[in-house]
């Protein structure tokens, strides 16, 4: 999955995801310095997973993003395609976000 990055000195973006069946565990992952972009793994075909994604600063974690998307059927599924997570600014003095979906 991707996402535009959030304003700020980001230092890395911290990941959870789970099937909104309630069925399995959070799984988490985070990206490596400041990419926008990475492949969940261990997940489920067919399964609608809610992702949330978190900017951490220096100071501490931004607002948290939720965006929820579903795998389709395969044997090998390690990634599924979401809807593009776009990090906006909200005002000139604000760490507040908002997703807008492609």
């Amino acid at each position: 999955m991707s996402w535009q990055a959030a304003p700020g000195p980001v230092i890395r973006y911290r990941l959870s995801y789970i099937p909104l069946s309630g069925a399995g565990e959070i799984l988490e992952a985070q990206t490596i310095g400041t990419e926008t972009t990475i492949v969940l793994q261990e997940l489920f075909p067919i399964t609608t997973y809610r992702v949330s994604v978190s900017a951490e600063y220096s100071t501490g974690m931004g607002d948290e993003m939720q965006v929820d998307g579903t795998t389709k059927e395969g044997k090998s599924l390690k990634a599924v395609v979401f809807k593009k997570l776009l990090f906006q600014q909200q005002t000139a003095n604000s760490y507040g976000y908002e997703l807008v979906f492609d």
